[in-house]
Order: C-alpha cells, then sequence, then structure tokens
C-alpha cells in the first residue's frame, strides 16, 4: 500500500472493483482529433461522494453553508467567497490495480434514444480496479465508509453514468437476490441515521430538507426488472427512461423546468445472481417553480421498471 503522511497504517484501506458497464471518463489529452482517450480519474470519483454526501445528509441542516461546512471538513474545499481552503480528512488515491489509459479502447459504448449508437473511448465492461482511502482518524472514517457504501451501492461515474454507463461492483459484493441487496442498503441506511420506509422493492426516505438552492437530496431506490446482459439493461434505461420524459407532446421534461437543474434520476445496473439488475435513485429538489408537469412525467417512469423483460 501507499504511505500517507500523518496517517496510521490501520487507517489506509484498498478496496476493489469490477466495471459493469462501459466506463466513460476522459483526461485532456487526445486520441483523434475530436475524440479523448480513457482516463481513470480520482476527482471524478471525490465529485460524486461530494454529490451524494449533500443528498444524504441535507435533511439535518437548515442552511447551505452548514452543509458546505461539513462536506468541506470531510471531503476539503478549495476555498473562495470569503472562506479558507481545507484539507480533506480522507485521501484518495489509485490503488495497486488501475485502470491505464491504454487499456481503454474506443466502441459503440453510448446508447441514445431513438436507438443508435455513439462512439467514444472508455473502458469495456468486466475490467478489475482498486482504490486506496486514507483517514485522518477514526472519527472520519466513522462517516467515510458509510458514504461510500452508499456510493458502492447505487452509484456510477463518468459520462452518462445518470443513463447506465459507468456501473461498477465492489468485488466481494455477491448478492444472491433482490431482497439481499436491499438489505445491504437498509443497513447502510441505517449507519447513517436515515429515517426511510420499504415498500416491496423500493426504499423511500421519511426525512425532509429544507434547503433552498436546488440542493439534491435523497428521495427513494427502487430496484426494477433483472435483465439476462449489461447491453439489454442499458438499452432499456435509454428507451423508458426517454419515454418517461414525454408528457404533454413536450420532450425532455426536466430540462424544460426553469431554473434548469439536472435530472433527478439516477439510473444504474448492478449484478444480482447472475442477471443485470436495473436501480433507479431518485432525488429531489426544492424550487421555487410549480413541478406538476414533471410529476405527472415521473409516472411513466417508475411504470417501466416494473413492466421489463428479463
Amino acid at each position: 500500500m501507499l504511505e500517507f503522511p500523518r496517517i496510521r497504517q490501520e487507517l489506509i484501506q484498498e478496496n476493489e472493483y469490477m466495471t459493469l458497464t462501459p466506463l466513460l471518463l476522459h483526461g485532456a489529452e487526445k486520441a483523434e482529433a475530436r475524440a479523448m482517450k480513457a482516463e481513470w480519474r480520482i476527482p471524478s470519483l471525490k465529485g460524486e461522494l461530494r454529490y451524494w454526501y449533500r443528498a444524504l445528509y441535507a435533511p439535518r441542516f437548515d442552511k447551505t453553508t452548514s452543509l458546505a461546512a461539513a462536506e468541506g471538513k470531510l471531503l476539503g474545499t478549495a476555498g473562495g467567497g470569503g472562506n479558507e481552503a481545507q484539507k480533506s480528512n480522507v485521501v484518495l488515491s489509485e490503488g495497486l490495480k488501475k485502470l491505464r489509459t491504454e487499456d481503454g479502447k474506443k466502441g459503440p459504448y453510448i446508447e441514445l434514444y431513438p436507438p443508435k449508437q455513439q462512439a467514444t473511448y472508455g473502458f469495456e465492461p468486466k475490467k478489475l480496479f482498486s482504490v486506496q482511502f486514507a483517514y485522518q482518524d477514526e472519527a472520519t472514517r466513522s462517516i467515510f465508509e458509510p458514504l461510500l457504501r452508499w456510493f458502492e451501492l447505487i452509484g456510477g461515474i463518468g459520462q452518462r453514468s445518470r443513463r447506465g454507463n459507468g456501473a461498477f461492483q465492489a468485488t466481494t459484493d455477491t448478492f444472491d437476490s433482490i431482497e439481499e441487496y436491499l438489505d445491504e442498503i437498509e443497513m447502510n441506511l441505517q449507519k447513517i441515521g436515515i429515517r426511510y420506509e420499504r415498500n416491496g422493492q423500493m426504499l423511500k426516505t421519511k426525512e425532509h430538507s429544507t434547503l433552498q438552492h436546488s440542493v439534491p437530496t435523497w428521495k427513494q431506490t427502487t430496484v426494477g426488472c433483472l435483465f439476462k446482459s449489461e447491453v439489454e439493461a442499458r438499452k432499456s434505461i435509454i428507451e423508458n427512461a426517454y419515454q418517461g420524459y414525454m408528457y404533454d407532446g413536450k420532450k425532455e421534461v426536466s430540462g424544460g423546468i426553469r431554473p434548469r437543474f439536472a435530472s433527478p434520476y439516477h439510473f444504474t445496473v448492478r449484478r444480482i445472481g447472475q442477471h443485470f439488475a436495473v436501480i433507479l435513485t431518485e432525488v429531489s429538489y426544492t424550487l421555487s417553480k410549480d413541478t406538476r408537469t414533471f410529476d405527472a412525467a415521473k409516472v411513466d417512469v417508475y411504470h417501466f421498471l416494473k413492466g421489463g423483460k428479463s
């Protein structure tokens, strides 16, 4: 393992993962005139962890500044706006198993709708990689590990990760059933201290956030259909999510709301038994505008989760 200054060796761990769907991360080097080389980037992982920290912990704070301060204490901040820069209490680094640029290749990794594919550079499924995490102290570890575990269970990383690309799974995770997978999420929610309810294949929060400025807050996670391959799962996500955005003759309802904000839908894929499950996690936003049209469109999105073919 790497040696981190001022951090005891027992506070360093290395986790191994496997890509389930094409992982599309790119650096600054150009492989062709208009295509970037595939490049594994730790800052991208850390950015996703920041997002989910806010989504999970937002209900605990009554001011966005307080939420930002807590996030900065754990994951660091560059400063600005009169605030001082803070070092992260967690150091993330590439592990011994690396995703190298030469391991990436060009392929039709992006599924679009109407059905077509777009070529780009990325890392194919079944690629192994590891990440090292080093903690300043046990208190930091107790906060960070449930956050990391949450991301391992429902997260994705890189381009089009909200539409099924960039899905990965810890090599130690071998879920035999949907119930076992949901049990693991439940256990993690309990560690974080989030009140929730379970209804069939859905876990839904009982917490309520009053923060403004469109801070995302975890709302619910649903396990959808099982598919025989990751390709089938991703195609189902694209085709059905797109149709879910069709409402009242308009396309991309979520993008049509002002002020504009990112889609609240996070689709990903996880291996359960010998199949690939579609996982949908939804966040909510506090908006200053009526979202009736968007809420009506959501009915179709959840309808497809029950209607896919295995």
